[in-house]
């Protein structure tokens, strides 16, 4: 049902990176592209189907558990 969807918790990688990640030549706080984002928490590795709708879940996920390693759990709380 729709609305077991809408109340279930959620988590934006997008929103959460702004205060944690200050991506160079953004305006501190402006919100990070998902490239911008990837390529700031992993410089040395490519983004793989960008654009994608599989690649854009796969780099999204990986952006997530990648922001839960670096600082810690309670970052999704």
């Amino acid at each position: 049902k729709a609305d077991a969807f809408i109340a279930r918790r959620f988590f934006c990688t997008m929103q959460r990176a702004r205060s944690l990640c200050h991506i160079p030549g953004k305006a501190k706080g402006a919100p990070a592209k998902l490239g911008e984002l990837y390529r700031f928490l992993f410089p040395d590795n490519d983004i793989q189907d960008a654009h994608d709708a599989g690649g854009d879940v796969a780099t999204t996920r990986d952006i997530y558990f990648e922001l839960v390693n670096r600082f810690g759990p309670s970052i999704i709380l």
